[in-house]
């Protein structure tokens, strides 16, 4: 076209931005397209533009499609639901959900597809109010429930917590695909419900049309570890293939390495590793880890954390989980040694973070953090509350402390874990009754978990904290995974 002297037009460029789209790796190709955009004065051409915010979306180059949206006077509905589909996919949910309140502002009215982005936003926040909100929104404006909408509604539920809403939403949907089974299973084992999760897929195994998956066994399994479902889990794994015609990949054996592990059984979790017909990575060798963790074996435990090393050198949850089982021996010195080596090779240990929604803001905490302007009125409650704790019966367990230190000083340590804080803040800001709900980025410490449960009992609140792994439904002072996580 270019040989033969044939300038392109709108339409030309409409079409250049949707090959763009089906390409793997285009971003050097849509900046080409972009500047012949602009250099044939092209670039009042509202569709055109909005073409190309698209592509730079899908592309996750979200600073230019942002440029180009914000140059955009007129913003239409598939404007604002490639930005917002767009910082959903590249993690930034906050960023996601102001958009959204943007959107209102502007009079844009949302569709499925805005919904369907906005409820993966709420169910990684956590934030199940305005989940509610959402649903209640698609009911009132009549949107349409297809598999998309309702999948993305259930995994919401299930990742806010809310177990039996989640399953209200799933009864309710008039059609419903492997994907909606899936979600199901998962989230009735992330939330505790192992038994339940059995109870469904033998539900979707009477399903004429629906056939498990890898995904399927993935949850399955999963739910069978997080509730000591070991003989389930054993029999589900070795039916995959000869019932199921689903071969086992590595998803799969890490799941059977965490359900072996999490019950003690370290001796079978490590003989499966070693003979699994795929390499173990990362992730698997990392569930090992966990176990001897949880178990309190620091012999296998080293030999497991330099494999991991090898594997994965730059990832600090090691030797933090080492540093654990050293400081639980009060082997200091080799939490020192641990904690050179970290120094020496450049590696940081992810901070625990957690969050909370409370009048439709997501509010975060960092160990002990005082970035909050409410931080000195949350501190005083939170040491009121540790006074009522120990007339419980409470004592701090400092195992985590990776400092050789005093006693007091420990506790003071674990005092302020940011899980601790963000639940004394929903408590100081939120009625009677009302559920507690957070977020936290790692897994729950031990002390923190004892505590939440006394909390519970101590105000007569439910307490729901998610962390990296799984849910913990907290209420007089006991909780959905029976100290078994």
């Amino acid at each position: 076209m270019a040989r033969e002297g044939v300038l392109p037009d709108g339409a030309t460029f409409v079409l250049l931005l949707r090959c763009c789209a089906a390409l793997p790796d285009a971003f050097d190709v849509a900046r080409a397209v972009h500047c012949q955009i602009f250099i044939l004065g092209l670039a009042s051409d509202r569709i055109l533009m909005t073409g190309l915010l698209v592509l730079y979306s899908k592309l996750n180059d979200l600073d230019s499609a942002r440029e180009i949206f914000d140059r955009n006077p007129i913003k239409d509905v598939v404007s604002w639901n490639a930005m917002i589909d767009g910082y959903c996919k590249m993690g930034e949910f906050g960023t996601a959900v102001s958009m959204f309140r943007s959107m209102q502002m502007e009079n844009a009215r949302p569709t499925e597809v805005t919904m369907a982005s906005l409820l993966s936003a709420c169910a990684h926040l956590g934030a199940l109010n305005m989940g509610r909100w959402i649903h209640a929104y698609i009911r009132n404006h009549q949107l349409k429930m297809d598999v998309v909408l309702g999948n993305a509604l259930i995994d919401m539920y299930f990742k806010c917590g809310a177990v039996e809403t989640a399953l209200e939403a799933f009864r309710g949907m008039p059609t419903r695909n492997i994907f909606c089974w899936n979600s199901v299973v998962a989230g009735l084992g992330m939330n505790g419900y192992g038994e339940r999760a059995v109870a469904v897929f033998h539900e979707m195994e009477k399903m004429e049309m629906i056939k498990p998956d890898g995904v399927t066994f993935v949850g399955l399994l999963s739910a069978c570890s997080h509730s000591g479902l070991v003989t389930e889990g054993k029999k589900y794994f070795s039916h995959m293939l000869d019932l199921y015609g689903v071969e086992p990949k590595i998803e799969h054996y890490g799941c059977m390495v965490d359900l072996f592990g999490r019950a003690g059984f370290l001796e079978e979790a490590l003989h499966l590793l070693e003979t699994m017909p795929v390499r173990p990575n990362a992730v698997v060798w990392g569930s090992l880890l966990r176990a001897c963790h949880i178990h309190g074996d620091s012999e296998v435990s080293e030999k497991v954390t330099q494999r991991l090393m090898e594997l994965d050198p730059n990832d600090g949850a090691y030797y933090v989980f080492l540093s654990n089982i050293y400081a639980s021996s009060n082997r200091w010195d080799d939490v020192e040694r641990c904690r050179s080596v970290m120094l020496r090779r450049g590696v940081r240990k992810v901070p625990g973070c957690s969050s909370i929604e409370v009048n439709n803001m997501i509010h975060e905490f960092l160990v002990g953090d005082e970035s909050h302007p409410q931080y000195e009125e949350i501190y005083a409650f939170m040491v009121g509350i540790e006074k009522e704790l120990k007339k419980l019966g409470y004592r701090p367990s400092t195992d985590c402390v990776h400092h050789d230190i005093e006693d007091e000083e420990k506790e003071r340590a674990v005092m302020y874990h940011s899980e601790k804080i963000a639940i004394a803040f929903g408590i100081m800001s939120t009625g009677e009754k009302e559920p507690i709900r957070v977020v936290k980025n790692l897994r729950i410490c031990s002390d923190c978990h004892e505590a939440a449960k006394l909390i519970a009992k101590l105000f007569d609140r439910v307490i729901v904290v998610r962390d990296r792994n799984r849910f913990h439904h907290l209420k007089n002072e006991t909780c959905s995974c029976n100290d078994y996580w």
